[in-house]
């Protein structure tokens, strides 16, 4: 039962950890992308302004 337990908390704690490297990676290129169109990341999520 433990092993079971402390398995399914490695396996959750490796798929937040992922999603969060994923997140930032995703927000960089986001980012990077951006730029040129004046926006960043934060704004993006925020919600696309109008030009």
């Amino acid at each position: 039962m433990t092993t079971t337990t402390s398995t399914r908390g490695t396996i959750a704690l490796l798929t937040a950890a992922l999603t969060l490297s994923l997140t930032a990676l995703f927000g960089v290129t986001t980012d990077l992308a951006d730029q040129a169109d004046g926006q960043t990341y934060g704004e993006v999520v925020a919600g696309r302004r109008s030009p």
